[in-house]
């Protein structure tokens, strides 16, 4: 924030140039777009990846301001200085000013956001400050009684580094700190992020103002030659977190803008930046009919059960030959999951070519060149990881805030595995099978039920497999069709099969090498299979046989 109200990156804008008297007059250029963002609900990851691409979205405009109309209920302060990075660029990279206008209540984010403006609106009846971060059973939005805990560790320390350093830019930018003191905006941001520190409005003996907290007054007098300091008032809430309202901002040099809507601050940017009124004009950045359904999809208890349910399919469309139903289920779980995804950035071609790859590479193990497990392992490793990826920003983790992300991704998926594994078993256990497929034996024109007490006569019979045996199927032995499973043997629909052994109502089969050679028969009046019958070089004992 300039301190003459001129942005830095716009000073160009409302460069002076002389008139022909030799006068100063300010150039306007004919139209500055105002790209108005609003910012409601719940400041949490989903939230920070929508204003991206709304962002983004507005960039397209060529806009001289970005407004960021900030009523937030809550927030995840694990989001804040991501938020206030991106923001803080904005200026940098693109040559437009921001303007954080909190019109409620603040929270931790809201107030960081509106830090990493260049300048700040508020509504008098609005507050900013009042950083208590919080952590709770719910991921750390939001203050829930009995649940909700003061944040510690590695995110929370991070959140107020980014925050104090926010403070000490603005100082800087405004040229408000006086030599050898810390300046008001690193006082006012000290009394908002530690619990109990007041902060103090101080006057010197000759007039001048400063703001300082109970630490930093000696700073003060110091830097203020040792002047004697006439009065010192503490400013706003006299405990706990510093809060300040919009016309407490104001007055401490916070705020730069007092207004109570949209027409009133667009009045005020055109006076403070040097543009006729009539040449600003706002474009709201609108919400698109997918924002409320991404967010749906990206909340971690849907994002599990569409794993759950997209894994659920995946099974059992490899051990099931059927109505395709299970196929329909892969395809549209694992599409809404990556497609969510893919609209908030998170998933990108990358993690959806991997995921298919993976998928492939497992369907050529299991059909193509079963036993040959490097595919095998390949694809679910491949499918694991795109899984994983798609659920963050980042492909490798930088800090221990993303290595904890990564653990809780990893561990979802694992919780999806799991409860998808549990849902087919008790659908295969107990579910109709006619909805599978036909796993069991069912009347059809292809043939008839075989009873079990049938099954026990099937020992050594040959038939042919009509299904694929991986390891279990059908196979057809005469007119009937028997649910057989094979010793771990890959078998192709229209194979020869024969069946090894009975085991109650269990049918093994294996290719037709695999049975055992029949033994001779102990009973004399029925000659073994390759005997010579009676009558066919079998000598009668008694008679001599001729030469």
């Amino acid at each position: 924030m300039a301190p003459s109200g001129v942005s830095p990156s716009h000073a160009q804008d409302a460069a002076e140039t002389p008139d022909e008297d030799g006068g100063a007059v300010r150039t306007r250029p004919d139209e500055a777009v105002v790209a108005w963002i609003e910012v409601t609900g719940a400041l949490d990851q989903y939230a920070f990846d929508v204003l991206e691409m709304r962002v983004q979205r507005a960039l397209e405009l060529k806009p001289r301001f970005i407004v960021f109309s900030v009523e937030a209920t809550e927030g995840d302060y694990r989001i804040g200085p991501d938020l206030a990075g991106a923001i803080e660029r904005l200026s940098e990279e693109h040559a437009v000013t921001t303007i954080g206008y909190l019109r409620r209540s603040s929270t931790a984010v809201s107030t960081m956001l509106a830090f990493a403006c260049d300048e700040i609106a508020m509504r008098e009846t609005s507050s900013i400050g009042g950083c208590e971060l919080l952590n709770t059973w719910f991921g750390g939005v939001g203050n829930i009684p009995g649940i909700a805990r003061v944040a510690e560790g590695e995110p929370a320390e991070r959140w107020r580094s980014t925050f104090k350093s926010l403070a000490a830019r603005q100082d800087e930018v405004t040229g408000s700190a006086s030599p050898g003191s810390s300046g008001p905006w690193q006082a006012i941001a000290e009394g908002m992020i530690e619990p109990d520190t007041t902060v103090y409005r101080v006057v010197l003996e000759d007039g001048t103002t400063e703001i300082a907290t109970e630490r930093t007054v000696d700073d003060v007098w110091r830097a203020a030659k040792r002047r004697a300091i006439a009065s010192r008032e503490a400013i706003g809430s006299g405990s706990g977190y510093l809060l300040l309202s919009g016309k407490e901002a104001l007055e401490n040099g916070i705020a730069r803008y007092l207004v109570e809507d949209e027409e009133a601050l667009l009045a005020e940017l055109a006076a403070e930046h040097g543009f006729e009124a009539s040449a600003v004009r706002a474009v709201p950045i609108d919400s698109v009919v997918w924002e409320p359904i991404a967010r749906f999809l990206n909340q971690p208890l849907i994002r599990v059960l569409l794993l759950a349910l997209g894994i659920v399919g995946l099974v059992l469309s490899i051990l099931v030959q059927g109505t395709g139903v299970p196929e329909v289920l892969t395809v549209v779980c694992f599409t809404l999951f990556f497609l969510s995804g893919y609209i908030l950035g998170l998933a990108g071609w990358i993690e959806i070519v991997l995921f298919a790859i993976g998928v492939v590479l497992l369907f050529v193990e299991i059909f193509v060149t079963p036993g040959f497990a490097v595919l095998g392992g390949t694809g679910v490793v491949l499918v694991l990881a795109s899984i994983v990826l798609a659920m963050q920003s980042f492909a490798f983790p930088a800090t221990s805030a993303q290595w904890t992300e990564l653990g809780v991704n990893i561990g979802a998926t694992f919780v999806a595995g799991f409860v998808g594994i549990v849902i087919c078993g008790v659908a295969l256990r107990f579910l109709p099978r006619r909805a599978f497929g036909g796993l069991v034996n069912e009347q059809s024109a292809a043939g008839y039920d075989v009873s079990i007490p049938a099954l026990a006569g099937l020992e050594g019979k040959r038939g042919v497999a009509s299904t694929v045996l991986r390891p279990a199927g059908k196979v057809e032995i005469g007119d009937a069709l028997i649910d057989v499973t094979t010793e771990g043997e890959y078998i192709h629909a229209g194979d020869p099969v024969v069946v090894l052994r009975v085991e109650g109502n269990r049918v093994v089969v294996g290719p037709p090498d695999a049975a055992p050679p029949v033994e001779p028969s102990a009973d004399a009046g029925d000659p073994a299979p390759g005997d010579p019958a009676p009558g066919e070089g079998a000598a009668d004992p008694g008679t001599e046989v001729s030469p």
